[in-house]
């Protein structure tokens, strides 16, 4: 059920009860009558079919994937004290609903909302409490299912895990070229920390100029491997570069006064050892966000896509010489979320402020609006050497489809810095966006043309794997255009001077797979270009399958002899995934959850919102397209991902935002109507030959274990479905 068909109450014990280990915990810290309560509650309202724990059980699992879906709006402390002031009135209401519904769970009472604020949630009583403010807020407005439940607002509330040593450590200092560091500025410091932050951390106080705060590994096996940090690394890089970008738009900029953040991972020895020394190295202007050698490698590993300085520097640590190294560029365009501040920007939604201040600057004078507003563009023009802006104010107009408007500032970017590899990316991003868009082939040429010349700009040893990922896009648009322009008219152009076959469709397809081999072998995980190469090695046999359709206006392609299942099939004995001494069959349950873990590492990485749905969708793919063993509780999982992508795109349309996605099988700039068309497309195919999510859901255990019929599926390929053709054929 979709979050604007739930009933009020339906929303409200989702959230109180948002998994079946939220119930274990409601029952250790309640007694029978409690329960029983909850239990007739639901049934009342005919949440429940029988008033039993099982169907309550029941009723929970199937509302998992609404509360699971990753949220672009972060809890925040001081969102929560805003949402429960005045307490008073809120401890009103909340057991004003407890007396209505006759639920049996003690009343909340005020300074239990204080205890909370302070980060300290230890007993039944307070765990409680976050219960029935979980069970309120959704029961008031049930579009904050997936922020505000029961698992989400505990995160935020918990106590202190002192026993856990191993954490993330970051730390904020100022350093000034000889100005005073104001007060003022140390207060606003602390105040976007404490709006960022959306865990149960803590900002303290780190000397007379700065802060830190801790994110804490995950340790329960206590064993030290790397991917133990993931989820704390993830959320401090997130912040390092949210207090980055906030900290240029700041009305307290200065270019004499500069912000240095430090990342450290470790026990806590390590932390306490070698944070100062990162933040009071003297670097570049530019080497705001550093860490250390261990750091480093732990984010390489999972698979968080920073681009660091070539040389590191050497600084000593208490007498042990170990590296510094900084970080010289984000990939904000495909993982980092946006800017707050900047998507409610005058001029960035305007088009004419934006024509005025980007090409007419010199005939007419522009006046910042006196409204408040912080105004990112006239800061850039200000201080152009600030790359990392420029990129954010890049980022947002792509976004918005302003690709003329991005190319712009990208101008400026690259005037300032030719070998940047993002901006350079983003081009090419740009180009074949265009070329998919023009009224011609000719005209598309050239556009793919001039992707191929920025490509050739940036050194080889500047390249990474998100580099040669999206320059493969590229390449793979051409091809798909190609082939429709060879469909359409014979590969003719220029007035039949110029004639295309499909050799160069293959040509084509052959650079694309040498780009993301390119890719595999520089990424320290290879997430990303393994599954474009499952597609890329799929697509190729699939077209051989299917010539004739080069001769015909045939857009379906059929895997007629399971090309899907033969490529994939050689493609995981070569990672490694498969082994040659045992039958193949045995070996997919292992290939499967090295699936499902490869899925898990790259959502971590990802908190960029126009980014996220295209990711649900490629999840999708994965496991549907390649996995060859493949049941009803996958099936299951893969219509939670695509209901998820359809949920998390409504919410862009609000700030004018769209979604850059492969669902056209090549990546394209979609509208989220556009995008939810083409999800709604995929899950009735599926739903087609499997059941839909409810009918699936009600399957018994045993049942959803089961193996699909490969009968019902073997011709249905996801990333074949909404295959994209130019608009001017």
């Amino acid at each position: 059920m979709k979050n604007e068909l739930m009933s009020a109450s339906h929303a409200a014990l989702a959230a109180m009860l948002p998994s079946i280990e939220a119930y274990n915990s409601f029952r250790l810290d309640n007694d029978g009558e409690s329960i029983d309560s909850i239990i007739q509650f639901a049934c009342k309202q005919k949440l429940i079919q029988q008033e039993s724990e099982s169907a309550l059980k029941s009723f929970i699992e199937k509302n998992a994937s609404l509360i699971n879906i990753k949220s672009a709006n972060k809890l925040t402390i001081s969102g929560l004290k805003s949402k429960l002031n005045p307490y008073r009135v809120s401890v009103s209401s909340i057991n004003q609903l407890l007396e209505t519904f006759e639920i049996k769970i003690n009343p909340v009472y005020p300074s239990i909302f204080t205890t909370l604020a302070k980060k300290n949630c230890n007993t039944n009583t307070e765990r409680n409490a976050v219960r029935l403010i979980s069970f309120w807020v959704c029961y008031e407005q049930k579009d904050l299912l997936s922020t505000w439940n029961y698992n989400e607002l505990l995160k935020l509330v918990e106590g202190k895990k002192s026993y856990i040593k191993e954490r993330v450590r970051v730390g904020f200092s100022l350093y000034s070229k000889g100005i005073m560091i104001g007060q003022d500025i140390l207060a606003w410091m602390k105040k976007e920390l404490n709006e960022i932050i959306h865990s149960a951390n803590t900002v303290k106080p780190l000397d007379i100029s700065g802060y830190y705060i801790d994110f804490y590994a995950i340790n329960n096996l206590n064993y030290m491997h790397p991917s133990i940090y993931r989820q704390a690394l993830n959320e401090a890089v997130s912040l390092a570069y949210q207090m980055s970008v906030r900290w240029l738009l700041s009305e307290h900029y200065n270019p004499d006064i500069c912000l240095s953040i430090g990342i450290t991972a470790g026990g806590l020895s390590v932390l306490e050892k070698t944070l100062f020394r990162l933040l009071n190295t003297k670097l570049t202007e530019n080497a705001i966000i550093r860490m250390t050698d261990y750091t480093r490698q732990c984010v390489l590993m999972n698979d968080i896509r920073l681009i660091f300085c070539k040389t590191p520097k050497e600084v000593d640590l208490q007498g042990e010489i170990s590296n510094l190294w900084w970080v010289s560029g984000f990939w904000n365009t495909l993982y980092w979320d946006f800017i707050p501040i900047m998507l409610k920007e005058n001029t960035l939604l305007s088009n004419s402020r934006l024509k005025q201040l980007l090409w007419f600057y010199d005939q007419q004078s522009y006046e910042k609006e006196k409204t408040g507003q912080t105004d990112s563009l006239l800061t850039y023009f200000q201080y152009p050497q600030l790359s990392m802006l420029g990129m954010e104010i890049a980022k947002l107009l792509f976004y918005r489809k302003k690709f003329s408007e991005a190319l712009e500032i990208l101008q400026i970017i690259i005037s300032e810095s030719p070998e940047n590899t993002i901006a350079r990316a983003l081009k090419i991003t740009i180009f074949w966006n265009k070329a998919l868009e023009s009224t011609s082939y000719s005209i598309a040429k050239q556009l793919f043309d001039r992707a191929d010349e920025e490509a050739l700009i940036v050194p080889e040893n500047l390249k990474d794997e998100d580099f040669f990922s999206e320059y493969a896009f590229s390449k793979l648009a051409h091809a798909l255009t190609i082939f429709r322009l060879i469909q359409k008219n014979g590969g003719a152009y220029k007035k039949g001077c110029i004639q295309l076959n499909k050799n160069h469709v293959y040509k084509m397809i052959e650079e694309i797979q040498y780009l993301y081999n390119k890719a595999l072998a520089i990424s320290a995980t290879g997430n990303c270009s393994i599954f474009w190469l499952l597609c890329i090695n799929a697509f190729r046999e699939t077209l051989k399958q299917n010539e004739d359709c080069f001769a015909s206006d045939k857009l379906d392609f059929k895997d007629v002899d399971d090309t899907f299942r033969k490529s994939t099939e050689e493609f995981m004995l070569v990672l490694g995934w498969l082994s040659k001494d045992k039958p193949v069959e045995g070996q997919w349950d292992f290939v499967k959850t090295i699936m499902y873990n490869a899925i898990s590492t790259y959502d971590d990485s990802v908190s960029l919102r126009t980014y996220i749905p295209n990711l649900k969708y490629c999840y999708a793919v994965f496991i549907w397209d390649f996995c060859q063993n493949k049941s009803y509780n996958d099936a299951i999982i893969v219509l939670q991902w695509l209901e998820e992508a359809i949920y998390l795109a409504k919410q862009l349309h609000k700030d004018k935002l769209c979604i850059y996605s492969c669902i056209k099988f090549c990546g394209y700039m979609l509208t989220s109507s556009d995008f939810i068309q083409n999800v709604k497309n995929v899950i009735q195919a599926i739903e087609s030959r499997v059941g839909n999510l409810a009918s699936l859901k009600a399957k018994s255990p045993e049942q959803r274990k089961k193996q699909i019929n490969i009968d019902l599926i073997k011709n249905l390929k996801l990333s074949l479905l909404n295959i994209f053709f130019p608009s001017f054929f």
